[in-house]
Formats: structure tokens, C-alpha cells, sequence
């Protein structure tokens, strides 16, 4: 019996249905994939150079069926002759597969990073170990592997509390950078801009209890140093050539529009003000004057007020005026001092470069080999900061008045 036109299309639809159920049978899931409880997550890890090749430390989240009293993370010592190979020898102590797509932050030693932590850079764009969104800091100071070690605020591991402090102190202080391994890459592979990385350093614990006896009755846990984030660590090239202090750091992210909250303090007439620099934002205009490089950098910022000490009073235009003109004063001052500082190490961390081309293109050409150690280097800048101040606060009146 031949079949009609609709008979055919039922017929076409059911082999359509039947053929796409058996794909899914036999193409579903993932021929290689491993449990969460075949693996060992990886939450930090410290990256440290030897005589012969590389060592560190691996930061294994804890598994849950562990004593909650236990601590849960589980860090491994690593060695090898590269990175890749530090990274699997972890399997000789450890019988879970490691496992990076989770890793929060990855350390580098200050000893490490002078070296040169190019061979990182490749390890990372070619092995499936590796995982570029994890924030790269560098350790001050010769015994990196104390960060383990150490008070960490509130957070379970190293790698959370570097990640949460990303968070806090971009809206607080802005004293600090936070780059991932990507960002790094980019920087290091564009003419117009060097890398930078954030700064861990281990100081003694002010609050340290050496013989833990507690404290009003309850037990009080405390480590004999702390990790403190703030600065910035200057690259030249894959190289690691200085740091940079907290305020210095807070005018690299004005130049560089990573502020979102700065906290400034400034001096006015015997007394200081404090306030919240919000949103800074710069305006960088290049130009050639025979053959020289001028920068006109312009930064415009909003500024609560949060304290001010007597016997400034900020009901006064006069003040308000005066108080914007001491924060200009004090801003510019820092920038320009940061700015002729990198100057002298001759690397073009700012951008200023990036700037250049796109808009000088042609001169750019001609210069871009030379941009660091030459026309950066002995650039000409000016600063130019206007701040308006948005909010007065409260005034010394009674508020039930």
C-alpha cells in the first residue's frame, strides 16, 4: 500500500527522534572525566626556584569526610626540574590526580620572579594543568613558604583570602594590585605596557600568643606572623626589578583607572582631612616636542569626606575650597613622584606606551623598540588633578535640633 505524503513525514520525524535519543546514549558524558573524589583541588600554589630546577608548595582542599577540628587545607611540598614536573610529582605523596581549574591565587617568590618567570608563561599557555585566571602575587623576603603558615584573616585558605582581598580593597583603600595570569601574559607580550604583580609580605603577628593560654576565658588561636597585601611588584620584561609602597601603588591605579575607592588623608592648616577618592578617572593625551615624549595626564576624582578635624569646617566655601586644592596638591604630588620613580627603572608599566599607539601611530613605528629604556624613560609629564568634593558630611549640629 503506498503510503501518503503525511504518513512519509511521520515516518522521516520518528527515525529523526529515534536516531537523536541514541546520540545522546552513546555521546553523553565525557570519556576521560574523574569524580570530585578522585581529585586533589588545588587551591594555591608557590612557585620557588633551587640550584637545579623548581620547588613549592601545593594547597589541596580537604576532603569532607575529615575531622571538622582539622584544618581544610592540606599543603604538599613539590620539586621537579620545570614547573610541570614539580606539579605531577605531587602524585608520589598524594593518590588523587591534581587538579587546577579551582585555583585562587598562585605565589611567586621574590627570588623566583628576579629570575625571570617566563618559563611560567609558557608552562601556562601550554599545559591543561595550568589555569590562567588565578591572581599571581609575589612573596617579599627569602622564606616564601611561611605564607602556609600564617594568620589570614577570616578566610579557610591562602587562595580565599587573596581573592577576597581583591574584592575588599579595591572599594576601600586601593593599595594594592590584583592581576591574574592572563593579565600578566598580555602585558608581557605588549610593546606598550609591562607587567605588574601584587605584593604578599609575612610580618610578625601583632596579636600572637606564644603560649596560647586564651584570652577572658576562651581559647584564642593566633600564628606567630601574618600575611599583609599591599604594593606592587615592577617588571621589566618577564623580570622582577622593584617594588612599590602603598601610595605609590594608589597612583598607579589612579593612572591606570583601578581605582574604584581610594582612601586619602590630606593636611590643611595643622589638621587633617580623610577622605574617599571615588571613581578616579585619567584623561592621557601624548605628544612629540623634538623628538620627545610629553605626557599630559589629567585625573578627575569625586571626594567624600569622612573626618575632618576641628577647627576646619567644612560648612565654609572657603574650607571646601582650600580642602580641594590641598587633595589636588597631594594627589599630583604622588602621582608625578610615582610616575619619575618608574622613570628610573626604565619600564613602562602605566600603558603610557599603549597611549602613544594609538595616538602617534606613525611615530610609534619608528620608537616602540626603543620606547622603555629611551623615550619613556625620559619623558616629559605633566599632572593636572581636579577633584570636586561631593559631599560635606555631617555638620557639629545637634541632630535632634
Amino acid at each position: 500500500m503506498k503510503l501518503r505524503w503525511w504518513q512519509k513525514m511521520i515516518k522521516k520525524v520518528l527515525c529523526l527522534f529515534f536516531m537523536c535519543m541514541l546520540s545522546l546514549t552513546i555521546l553523553s558524558g565525557c570519556w576521560d572525566k574523574k569524580e570530585p573524589k578522585e581529585l586533589a583541588i588545588i587551591t594555591s600554589s608557590l612557585v620557588d626556584v633551587t640550584d637545579t630546577g623548581y620547588k613549592g608548595y601545593l594547597d589541596l582542599l580537604q576532603p569532607k569526610n575529615k575531622s571538622s577540628d582539622e584544618s581544610p587545607s592540606l599543603v604538599y611540598a613539590i620539586e621537579g626540574k620545570t614547573i610541570a614536573e614539580a606539579v605531577r610529582n605531587v602524585t608520589k605523596s598524594i593518590d588523587r590526580a591534581p587538579y587546577g581549574s579551582e585555583i585562587q591565587a598562585t605565589f611567586f617568590s621574590e627570588a623566583y620572579a628576579r629570575k625571570g618567570i617566563k618559563d611560567y608563561l609558557t608552562y601556562l599557555m601550554r599545559d591543561n594543568y595550568a589555569d590562567e585566571r588565578p591572581l599571581i602575587m609575589i612573596i617579599k623576603g627569602t622564606n616564601p613558604s611561611l605564607i602556609y603558615n600564617s594568620e589570614i584573616g577570616l578566610s579557610k585558605n591562602v587562595g580565599a583570602f587573596i581573592q577576597s582581598l581583591s574584592r575588599v580593597q579595591t572599594g576601600t583603600t586601593s593599595f594594592s594590585v590584583f592581576n591574574n595570569a592572563l593579565d600578566i601574559s598580555k602585558d608581557y607580550y605588549n610593546p606598550g605596557k609591562q607587567p605588574v604583580a601584587g605584593v604578599v609580605e609575612i610580618v610578625p603577628n601583632p596579636t600572637y600568643l606564644e603560649n596560647d593560654g586564651g584570652y577572658a576565658g576562651k581559647s584564642v588561636r593566633t600564628k606567630e606572623n601574618m600575611a599583609v597585601v599591599q604594593g606592587l611588584a615592577v617588571f621589566k620584561d618577564d623580570k622582577l626589578v622593584d617594588f612599590m609602597d602603598n601610595i605609590e601603588t594608589r597612583a598607579f591605579n589612579f593612572l591606570t583607572n583601578k581605582s574604584v575607592k581610594a582612601l586619602v588623608s590630606a593636611e590643611l592648616e595643622g589638621a587633617y582631612i580623610t577622605g574617599t577618592f571615588e571613581n578616579a578617572k585619567s584623561d592621557i593625551k601624548i605628544s612629540f616636542v623634538d623628538n620627545i615624549v610629553h605626557v599630559d595626564v589629567k585625573v578627575k576624582a569625586k571626594m567624600s569626606l569622612i573626618q575632618i578635624e576641628a577647627p576646619l569646617d567644612p560648612k565654609d566655601m572657603q574650607i571646601n575650597k582650600k580642602i580641594e586644592t590641598a587633595v589636588n596638591d597631594l594627589v599630583k604630588t604622588e602621582i608625578l613622584q610615582t610616575i619619575q620613580k618608574v622613570q628610573t627603572l626604565k619600564t613602562d608599566i602605566f600603558g603610557f606606551g599603549n597611549y602613544c599607539h594609538a595616538q602617534c601611530p606613525e611615530n610609534w613605528k619608528n620608537i616602540k623598540e626603543q620606547w622603555d629604556d629611551q623615550y619613556f624613560a625620559n619623558a616629559v609629564i605633566s599632572v593636572q588633578v581636579n577633584t570636586i568634593v561631593d559631599r560635606n558630611g555631617e555638620t557639629d549640629k545637634n541632630r535632634t535640633e
